[in-house]
């Protein structure tokens, strides 16, 4: 398995230049530069003194590596908006609340999802089935951040029961919406795939002989059955935790948390450049070390799957 870790990190280094090449050209390509919107407008002199100050006068292909140079080293670069922070005090301040905030909406969508996906094939064509079906279509076709809106609509503005936005931690009420708004794909998305695993898992043989040998209902749906069904349901784990990621950009924006989604989305619309650049290469990152995770568990739920 080691051997099999160390190849797949090493593949994730043409994968990380790829990205880095195509976001700096995106961002380079976009019309427009950071200091086109300021309250007042700047004199054209001391706009080309900032560039002169932050190179950007330079050839791209020169620009395209002196920056990988400093992201390879650490060095991320200043923004250019928030000058008083560099860009790597920035993602330190802003991180860990979309991270706190993406941890809560996984172990949501999991303690739903899971559940309710395992429920509706111990029930399948019964109502109760229908209803949870009925449920899962609803959060698979509904955005997060129309998700977020209507619960901040019902929850805060109309019922008045949790605040609409801001954030105080993770143990306070103003994790719920934007929680239960990034929550609710991932938790649909599972209802779905283990409903359609479980079946297929509830008719084999062994699930049979362990009923005969007076096991309890309980024992062999959770010990037996579950164990196996949600085998292929880890193959789908990687791109809902990906959505998560992706739809933390509107959601912390429409309930006002100063996660780095956030921070992103109002960076991209500042072309602060070594922002934007930093925050993709960072999501990328997490993103491949979590598909390498989750080609792990593999190995955990199912023995017969060995990595060589």
């Amino acid at each position: 398995m080691g051997r099999y870790v160390v190849r797949r990190l090493l593949l994730a280094v043409p994968t990380l230049l790829l990205i880095y090449t195509l976001a700096f050209v995106m961002v380079h390509a976009t019309p427009g530069g950071p200091w086109d919107n300021a309250e007042k407008p700047l004199p054209p002199d001391v706009i080309q003194n900032i560039k002169l100050k932050y190179h950007l006068n330079d050839p791209i292909w020169k620009q395209y590596v002196e920056y990988l140079g400093g992201a390879i080293h650490g060095d991320l670069g200043p923004s250019y908006v928030n000058r008083s922070q560099d860009v790597a005090e920035i993602i330190a301040r802003t991180f860990p609340v979309s991270a706190q905030l993406g941890l809560t909406a996984i172990v949501l969508g999991i303690l739903i999802g899971i559940p309710l996906g395992t429920i509706a094939a111990i029930k399948q064509n019964t109502l109760t089935d229908y209803i949870a079906m009925f449920i899962a279509v609803v959060g698979v076709s509904t955005p997060n951040y129309v998700m977020a809106s209507v619960l901040v609509v019902v929850l805060a503005v109309q019922l008045h029961w949790l605040p609409p936005g801001g954030w105080h931690g993770i143990f306070s009420s103003t994790i719920i919406i934007p929680a239960l708004a990034l929550s609710f794909l991932p938790a649909s998305s599972l209802a779905r795939y283990i409903r359609g695993s479980m079946l297929e898992v509830l008719r084999q043989d062994y699930l049979r002989t362990a009923r005969a040998k007076g096991l309890r209902e309980r024992a062999v749906i959770i010990t037996h059955g579950l164990r196996n069904g949600l085998v292929p349901v880890v193959t789908v784990s990687a791109f809902l935790i990906a959505d998560i990621i992706t739809g933390s950009f509107f959601v912390e924006t429409i309930t006002s948390v100063p996660g780095l989604g956030r921070y992103f989305v109002s960076a991209a619309t500042g072309r602060d450049y070594p922002v934007v650049l930093a925050v993709t290469l960072l999501f990328a990152v997490v993103i491949i070390a979590l598909n390498l995770i989750v080609d792990l568990l593999y190995a955990v739920l199912d023995p017969r799957v060995k990595y060589q």
